[in-house]
């Protein structure tokens, strides 16, 4: 079962070792994201490159108080959920500044990192074309992929995506 970056992979996987994969359940994406033209790789990974350094670089803003970031995830652009889940959100996901009463949201900066991996839509395509297991993909109805206004990186990806889905239902999985 993958989700997210998990659903990225775990097609990967049921592609390169058919014989070890029963199943597979996917929510959010179904194969990798980040295609690229190999014209293209030598700029977009010195590119991707100084934005990770950037991103390992930027410090979180504080928050006046624990509500205010529970607020603030609340109604958050990227996935605006229940005042109660945001609150369990945070309460996993805020650490106090200095004794409090300030918060930050902690994660591990290289989450903001992209990978410098590339594979190419034919490389991508050629492993799902081996995956044998059945398989389950799922789509949330809300959330910031939804939410947020298409990009042509966006419409590519959802085009792709469409076709490697194709892939596996014309194999009647």
């Amino acid at each position: 079962m993958g989700h997210s970056l998990g659903a990225g992979l775990s097609p990967i996987i049921a592609g390169l070792l058919p014989t070890k994969v029963k199943g597979l359940i996917n929510v959010e994406g179904f194969g990798l994201w980040n295609v690229i033209n190999d014209a293209d790789l030598p700029a977009t990974i010195t590119k991707n490159v100084f934005e990770n350094i950037q991103a390992m670089q930027q410090t979180n803003k504080p928050f006046d108080s624990f509500e205010v970031a529970v607020e603030k995830r609340a109604s958050s652009p990227v996935g605006k959920t229940s005042i109660e889940n945001a609150r369990l959100l945070c309460d996993r996901a805020t650490k106090l500044v200095d004794g409090g009463p300030k918060v930050i949201f902690t994660h591990d900066p290289q989450l903001k990192c992209t990978s410098l991996q590339r594979w190419s839509e034919g490389q991508v395509t050629s492993v799902i074309n081996n995956i044998t297991c059945k398989c389950l993909v799922m789509w949330a109805d809300q959330g910031f992929y939804l939410t947020s206004p298409p990009t042509e990186e966006r419409k590519r990806n959802n085009h792709f995506i469409s076709e490697r889905l194709k892939i596996i239902r014309d194999k009647n999985l």
